[in-house]
């Protein structure tokens, strides 16, 4: 059968169209000429020529293209199988959809697994027809979900680990609930360094994740390592298990491979199992603890720390509530090991009720009753107890001027006076004062007074606020030499305003000048900036906005403080994006961070120079990466991206 000028066959769920078709139908096979599209269901093969038996399944498209997944694949020849596996020669992959495309992955030999893996022999990364990367074969995951396959590498270049090859990974998909990474770093100032991550999640009853690290260092010869884990699972009759373990083999681990500030700036390791149970509104709850500190080298256990909360008694506008706790204390000073236990029974309770609907009263009360193997003064089996109680009053006045100015109707004034009183009677001291088993003390009565005061601008669609004042102070009844505390104050702006400041300190009574005092200035402002298109004179830019934030922290107390931090982002044409942000000492005379990220839109690929420096550490990066293979990047420090070997 010969079919001529626009043809089109359609078997099952078989489409061809193509400029002419030849179909032997003894053989069950179509022949197409001339513009070929091939479509079987959802997948569809372009070619200048195409064969495709309907019985078999097979095919071949001569200068052949088609889509999959992210992007175009495409060939001198494309075979295709039953099994729907292709086999392409001389043919490469690209996800730009430009003609000629920006860069494509080039190969010789490929194999495509739908929904599986691609396997390519050799595999040559061109830009604009030049070839910039070529690796002798390589495979990698093409399916829509969660593939197993490697990962891309890292290469760089850092002045604590030279030049060094990075995240030569492979990623294992073990279930629907779990997958494990198998990662290996080559560091030129190190060694080797290997290790695992295992992730694991299923709804509902469990989550968690492990990742071990093993690094062989070969100047000197050592061997160093750290284990992070943490899991939570819900257990039978509403016990929830919460575990969490973190472990080095040295205290400077985190500080040699450490690539985040938060990991340079981590000072305690944190280790514990956690078992708690909720029985109406009891919740009971048992855990072991193990705590190391960085900087001082001292390590904490709690074994055990039980806590039990009681249910909280509601009776109209009367609350009551308490707990028991139980913790054992190991702390090891290095030299010294000392060990402590103790428990204590505390409760709280409150009354509350409006006199009048304006005038709002309180009164509350607590106490506790504790007890310990030993205090500071090397008592044995002390206890102590205590109760404390106090009351207050509370109002909110309001109060508006009867003009305003400009857009203003009115201004109004929001007054919250806050009065209190206090009290505590004597207290046996045993010198015990650990955790919550609780020190005594002498008799205290103390009468506190705060003002609160909100000043807002009120418009004609709402209220806006502008500034606020606060003040706070205490009169003590039984202290003869300073029955005054000293004043705290604060004063500060509405956030909604582009220039926001802050102002708060301490006055006391007894120097009779000002203690305390910090100033914080928050300048944030976006201004738009004109319309320019560097990379073409003829297009109509948008007009785009400049964020620029400029702060100011002074601190006098016992010491003196001043930083100023200034960050600006904005978009240095419709493709460029550039974010700066830096803090400097003042009163040390020298910068403390600054950071320089350069964003570059390239069509089909993203490129991004970063610098970060924070303190004595800094950090040159640069990044390029296809925008819709994320996974597939290349990362190189600065000086080896201009200086190579």
């Amino acid at each position: 059968m010969y079919l001529v000028d626009s043809s089109f066959v359609e078997k099952g769920n078989v489409k061809l169209y193509a400029d002419s078709i030849i179909f032997l139908r003894r053989k069950n096979l179509l022949k197409a000429y001339g513009n070929s599209i091939l479509i079987i269901e959802k997948d569809t093969l372009v070619g200048d020529s195409l064969f495709y038996n309907t019985e078999t399944e097979n095919g071949v498209a001569y200068g052949g293209k088609t889509y999959q997944e992210k992007g175009w694949l495409q060939g001198k020849e494309i075979y295709k199988d039953r099994g729907d596996t292709l086999y392409v020669k001389s043919g490469f992959f690209t996800s730009c959809d430009l003609n000629p495309p920006h860069y494509r992955f080039k190969t010789k030999k490929m194999k495509l697994i739908k929904n599986n893996m691609a396997i390519v022999k050799p595999l040559i990364l061109e830009i604009h027809n030049v070839p910039v990367a070529i690796l002798p074969f390589w495979f990698f995951p093409v399916a829509r979900g969660r593939k197993s396959g490697f990962m891309t590498p890292r290469f760089g270049l850092s002045s604590s680990d030279g030049k060094y090859f990075k995240n030569i990974s492979y990623y294992l998909v073990l279930s629907n609930y779990a997958d494990i990474t198998f990662i290996l770093d080559l560091i030129e100032k190190r060694g080797i360094r290997g290790g695992i991550d295992l992730v694991y999640n299923k709804y509902r009853l469990w989550s968690g994740r492990i990742n071990y690290l093993l690094a062989q260092e070969l100047w000197p010869m050592k061997r160093r390592w750290s284990l992070e884990a943490f899991h939570k699972q819900n257990l039978p009759y509403n016990i929830k298990l919460t575990m969490r373990a973190n472990y080095l083999s040295d205290q400077d681990f985190l500080n040699d491979y450490a690539e985040t500030k938060t990991e340079w700036l981590r000072r305690e390791l944190t280790s514990y199992i956690s078992l708690s149970k909720t029985y109406k509104n009891t919740v009971i709850n048992l855990s072991l603890d193990d705590r190391n500190n960085l900087t001082d080298s001292i390590r904490t256990t709690r074994i055990p720390y039980i806590s039990l909360s009681l249910p909280s008694l509601r009776k109209g506008n009367f609350r009551l509530s308490g707990n028991i706790n139980f913790l054992r204390e190991r702390k090891d000073y290095s030299d010294t090991l000392y060990t402590r236990y103790g428990s204590n029974f505390s409760f709280s309770g409150g009354y509350r009720f409006k006199i009048f609907k304006y005038l709002r009263f309180n009164a509350g009360f607590s106490g506790f009753i504790g007890y310990a193997d030993h205090d500071t003064l090397l008592n044995k089996n002390v206890f102590t107890k205590g109760v404390s109680g106090n009351i207050g009053f509370s109002t909110v006045l309001y109060g508006k001027t009867i003009f305003g100015v400009g857009p203003v109707q009115y201004f109004i004034h929001v007054f919250q006076p806050d009065i209190s009183f206090s009290y505590t009677p004597d207290l046996e001291n045993p010198g015990i004062d650990w955790y919550f088993v609780k020190k005594g003390g002498i008799k205290q009565e103390w009468f506190t007074l705060n003002l609160k005061n909100n000043f807002k601008a009120a418009l004609s669609d709402k209220d806006v606020d502008l500034f606020s004042l606060n003040f706070g102070s205490s009169y003590n009844f039984l202290d003869t030499l300073a029955r005054f505390s000293s004043i705290n104050f604060s004063a500060f702006s509405s956030q909604s305003i582009p220039l926001y400041v802050k102002l708060s300190g301490l006055y006391s009574r007894t120097q009779g000048k000002i203690s305390t005092l910090n100033l914080s200035t928050v300048f944030k402002y976006k201004i738009p900036l004109p319309k320019v298109d560097f990379e073409n004179e003829d297009s109509t830019a948008e007009t785009s906005l400049l964020s620029l934030g400029i702060s100011h922290s002074w601190t006098k107390s016992t010491y003196t403080s001043q930083i100023l931090s200034f960050s600006a982002n904005f978009n240095l044409t419709p493709k460029t994006h550039i974010v700066l942000s830096a803090s400097y000492d003042l009163e040390k005379g020298k910068m403390l961070s600054k950071n320089l990220t350069l964003r570059r839109d390239l069509h089909c690929w993203e490129a991004a120079f970063t610098y970060s420096g924070f303190g004595a550490r800094w950090d040159y990066n640069f990044r390029i990466w296809i925008k819709k293979l994320p996974d597939v990047k290349l990362e190189k420090g600065l000086f080896e991206l201009f200086l190579p070997d």
